[in-house]
């Protein structure tokens, strides 16, 4: 059970046990990382650890996570929050770009997500929610995802709507 409060979409912090089980919407961030590799982008995937308790071992954009009472329910705080924990890098508030907020359902999440996109120096570290990571195109990704080689958490798919939206 987590105790960890997480923002609703009014502003109020609930548990986010509480918002998953009532299915009340509330805030996440997901952030695209991406390097350039000559005339190509290379976006960062991670492989999602088989202890999580929503889509194990699917693969998921560089960062994924809740807005939490941490961040003041400001998204932009929670991305940095997210990106420091999941891979260990620092990097200034001007160093991102905030591509969009859309609206996010499945069978598990109601979310209102704030997708960013940042430029990805170095090798990150992963923490203990992920298993491995790695660079791929778009193509690549797709291909890899169509094939049934990798599996894509869902909510990877319109956050890289929002960055092919914006890279194109």
């Amino acid at each position: 059970m987590s105790t960890e409060e997480v923002c609703a979409d009014d502003g109020s912090l609930l548990l986010r046990d509480e918002c998953h089980k009532s299915y009340i919407k509330h805030k996440g961030v997901i952030g695209i990382g991406y390097r350039k590799n000559g005339a190509s982008i290379d976006c960062y995937f991670k492989k999602r650890s088989s202890r999580k308790g929503y889509y194990p071992e699917m693969y998921e954009p560089a960062v994924v996570g809740h807005v939490n009472s941490l961040d003041d329910c400001n998204y932009k705080s929670a991305f940095l929050r997210e990106l420091y924990e999941e891979l260990g890098v620092k990097i200034r508030e001007k160093d991102i770009t905030f591509l969009k907020e859309i609206d996010y359902e499945d069978d598990f999440e109601n979310l209102k997500i704030g997708i960013f996109l940042f430029e990805l120096k170095g090798e990150p570290t992963l923490n203990n929610e992920a298993t491995e990571g790695d660079f791929y195109t778009l193509d690549d990704i797709y291909d890899l995802a169509s094939k049934g080689c990798i599996n894509l958490a869902p909510y990877t798919y319109p956050a890289l709507y929002a960055f092919e939206e914006f890279i194109y």
